[in-house]
């Protein structure tokens, strides 16, 4: 259960990253690469954020990372680390940033 939460969590994050209208230029990076400041102003949507991770199209998370709350979607990818437990592991800000400059 624990991990579940914590894994809504991190998709709600993503969410919010991914509907952002910020610029690129504009947004705003700690020493080591957190974003403080929410990029869009609204709380993260869990359910947008499950979207895109597992969308080819939008944020494909799941072609890297394993992600348990969203075992329907095949081939999850074994490159990145599993994002269970990712709310655990970084800070809001740390997410932030993670999904915003993602490599």
């Amino acid at each position: 259960m624990s991990r579940q939460i914590t894994l809504a969590v991190a998709l709600a994050f993503i969410g919010a990253a991914a509907q952002a209208e910020v610029a690129p230029q504009q947004v705003a990076y700690g020493e080591y690469g957190a974003i403080e400041t929410s990029l869009s102003g609204t709380p993260g949507d869990p359910k947008a954020g499950a979207e895109v991770m597992a969308d080819r199209g939008l944020g494909n998370c799941v072609a890297c990372h394993a992600v348990g709350a969203l075992d329907e979607v095949p081939f999850h990818g074994e490159v990145g680390p599993p994002l269970d437990g990712a709310a655990d592991r970084w800070a809001e800000a740390d997410l932030r940033g993670i999904v915003a400059n993602a490599r």
